[in-house]
């Protein structure tokens, strides 16, 4: 059979269940055009596999594929069995989304147009809650708003209290408008597109194999990995700001409790153990070219060394770094 879609929506699910509901309502109203999506069910065990079981899907999307673990393998699996399905297909990107996202409408084509224009692109994001991008109608950032949400709030609550008195789409367009869209070429490193909404060539398999380093397990770093994997292959990892997909961030940890420090660390240290050199060379390039780096690691004023920071909080690079120079 001969499929029309160019791209695989792949959405990992674990737990959550109610912001699951939400992000498939959301997927379902804004993608307009033909699309396969692949779900991943990382044995949630809140519903979640018998709501999938009877998921009615729109005409757009051409073909459903509902994989259920048996154990939650993490994001970095589930990401490459659903990249599995794209290359099955013979897809020509696989988009991978969170189980806790609400989209702009028609956000898929903009993305799909950018990574058709554009050969040298390896992953293309959007905008999001980050420290980044700005609020629509706050000087603050969209993530500061997003974390000052009263936990109490339900799902409409929440993006009520985002949204602040605009319709979705409306504040949608705003945050395009002040953030400047078009679109950012990051450095990566130090810089990557997070995975949360992100479009992938699958073609970059023949350089990098796989999208996912199988050591990344549980939570974290499987995205910062992947920017950096495909900068070094020769790609470009972009974000497109023309599009803004709202994410409620870590829904699924905090519904099922996890340590999130503990993997934090785990992940960050095996990132750290991988990339050390690199980090190394980068900061010495940094230097070299009158970067005042200590300022970087130790303020939130640079965003792009956001990463860095956070890396070196859990591990603490940069005394290692201090004898290495």
């Amino acid at each position: 059979m001969k499929y029309k879609s160019k791209t695989n929506i792949v959405i990992s699910c674990w737990n959550a269940i109610e912001h699951t509901k939400v992000t498939l309502e959301s997927l379902f109203k804004t993608v307009k055009h033909p699309y396969f999506l692949t779900i991943i069910n990382n044995a949630s065990t809140d519903g979640t596999y018998e709501y999938l079981q009877k998921l009615k899907t729109p005409i757009q999307c051409e073909h459903l594929s509902i994989i259920n673990n048996d154990e939650n393998r993490g994001a970095g699996e589930a990401i490459n069995q659903g990249q599995k399905v794209s290359i099955q297909y013979d897809i020509e990107y696989t988009c991978l989304c969170n189980n806790d996202l609400f989209f702009q409408d028609n956000w898929l084509l903009p993305l799909e147009k950018c990574m058709n224009d554009n050969s040298n692109f390896g992953i293309v994001g959007t905008l999001r809650p980050a420290t980044d991008t700005l609020h629509h109608t706050k000087s603050e950032s969209a993530k500061y708003i997003v974390d000052q949400t009263p936990n109490n709030y339900s799902i409409k609550e929440e993006l009520e209290y985002f949204q602040d008195g605009f319709t979705f789409n409306q504040a949608c367009k705003m945050i395009v408008e002040k953030n400047h869209g078009g679109i950012e070429i990051l450095r990566c490193l130090p810089n990557a597109v997070i995975t949360c909404c992100a479009l992938v060539k699958n073609s970059v398999s023949k350089k990098i194999g796989l999208f996912s380093d199988p050591q990344f397990k549980i939570y974290g770093s499987e995205d910062i990995d992947l920017s950096w994997t495909l900068q070094k292959a020769g790609y470009f990892c972009v974000v497109l700001k023309d599009v803004y997909v709202h994410h409620f961030r870590h829904r699924s940890i905090t519904a099922s409790n996890l340590d999130r420090n503990r993997y934090l660390l785990e992940n960050n240290t095996k990132l750290y153990n991988k990339w050390r050199e690199d980090i190394f060379l980068f900061l010495n390039d940094e230097k070299k070219n009158g970067v005042d780096i200590i300022s970087n690691m130790t303020t939130e004023d640079n965003h792009e060394y956001f990463f860095l920071r956070r890396i070196d909080e859990k591990v603490k690079f940069m005394l290692e770094y201090k004898k290495y120079e």
